[in-house]
């Protein structure tokens, strides 16, 4: 508590929660899983999702604070956005592909990381989806008395924020081997499927494989990294 105010403030506001510190063992992807649906079910799913979030932040910052390898860490802050997202994926309706980016690719999650993701979804299933993937984010991220579950950020998304928020399978191939610049393909080096339809995932990185690691690089391409780290 001398470390953090935030879980401070929680704990007087649910005090109930204080047995989170009965219970710090490590907890796998599908036991986070059953713990944030029974939240959802007893709460709804945006208070539940946030109440979740930060009961398992909570648990493992102080399981950190312990002694915990920091491997571990990570990998259990990841999992724990992971499941974040794969709640919010199903009360929004049907399934879209989220594909992490950046440190939730990377299953490097910090305390203070937002989650960079791009929705793609079926490309016969092109009405409408852009709409859900407004409202899973909106559910994740927008504030409410129980604060946010979630900082999701879509910018690395094809065009970034002049693109919708989610594409069709079809039209994000298409992008990537026409149109990203040297940057957006090495993005794609972090790239997983998080959540959703993770198997449809799966087979949109291998089609993006062999854009994301050529047999040959361009001069510019490589003049085009040397920039990027001179701006980092």
């Amino acid at each position: 508590l001398g470390f953090s105010s935030a879980a401070a403030d929680f704990l007087v506001a649910h005090p109930e929660e204080a047995v989170l510190f009965t219970g710090l063992a490590a907890r796998t992807r599908d036991m986070l899983m059953a713990e944030v649906e029974t939240d959802i079910n007893r709460l709804g799913p945006a208070t539940g999702l946030r109440r979740f979030r930060h009961r398992a932040l909570f648990r493992l910052a102080a399981r950190d604070l312990g002694g915990a390898a920091v491997e571990d860490v990570l990998s259990e802050m990841t999992a724990i956005a992971e499941v974040c997202l794969e709640a919010a994926d199903r009360a929004v309706g049907p399934a879209l592909t989220i594909i992490g980016m950046g440190k939730l690719g990377g299953a490097e999650l910090n305390y203070s990381s937002d989650v960079d993701v791009i929705f793609v979804h079926p490309d016969r299933d092109s009405s409408g989806v852009v709409k859900l993937a407004v409202e899973l984010v909106a559910l994740l991220s927008e504030p409410t008395e129980e604060g946010v579950a979630l900082r999701v950020d879509t910018t690395l998304r094809p065009e970034g924020r002049a693109g919708p928020v989610s594409r069709s399978m079809a039209s994000t191939i298409e992008y990537y081997r026409r149109h990203a610049a040297t940057w957006e393909r090495q993005a794609l080096l972090k790239a997983r499927p998080v959540a959703g339809a993770v198997d449809a995932g799966s087979r949109l990185l291998d089609e993006l494989a062999p854009i994301v690691y050529p047999d040959h690089l361009e001069p510019s391409a490589i003049d085009d990294v040397r920039h990027m780290k001179v701006r980092i």
